[in-house]
């Protein structure tokens, strides 16, 4: 189930579920990536444990608010949220490799 602790087992079927590893059976078998490493982020990893959930209510009460009815701060959290989500659309799996600077 997504957003609890999986076996690797697990995880490593729900990696092959949406496509970013496969396997290869038999005695030289196991997991490999199916797509670059440099193409891979963060973000695709993480959402096949814990999908990203939209906010349905607002953070200051029970009053519905959205961009076209914010609340005072709607607009505020929304830039957390982005600033938040961002390095996770924007660094790979190659680039954690690289040991590049993030």
């Amino acid at each position: 189930k997504k957003g609890q602790w999986m076996h690797p087992e697990g995880m490593r079927g729900a990696l092959a579920k949406v496509g970013v590893v496969s396997s290869t059976r038999g005695p030289q078998g196991g997991f490999s990536l199916s797509v670059p490493a440099t193409e891979l982020t963060l973000a695709t990893v993480i959402d096949c444990f814990d999908e990203p959930r939209p906010q349905t209510r607002c953070m200051l009460g029970s009053t519905p608010c959205d961009a076209d009815n914010p609340c005072a701060a709607h607009d505020g959290w929304t830039a957390v949220k982005i600033a938040c989500r961002t390095p996770l659309l924007t660094t790979t799996v190659g680039d954690l490799l690289a040991n590049r600077a993030i």
